[in-house]
């Protein structure tokens, strides 16, 4: 199984997720027990974080706000 077939199987259970049960989650867990960056070495967060204006797009439960999170942290 390819890696992109993998993440688009990953990305379609997290449609399954209710937000409420997530925002449980966050309350208990520590950001960096949650997060996992998809890119090598926290390639996300670290083009997150360069000095200009990043857009994150995305379907609803896909890791928008845990990248933010994260970012944040």
């Amino acid at each position: 199984m390819d890696d992109n077939y993998k993440f688009l199987n990953f990305a379609e259970s997290l449609k399954l997720v209710r937000k409420n049960r997530l925002e449980d989650y966050f309350q208990t867990k520590d950001i960096d027990d949650i997060y996992t960056d998809l890119l090598p070495n926290n390639g996300i967060i670290t083009k997150l974080n360069l000095p200009r204006t990043t857009i994150l797009v995305g379907r609803k439960g896909t890791g928008k706000s845990t990248i933010f999170k994260k970012s944040q942290k």
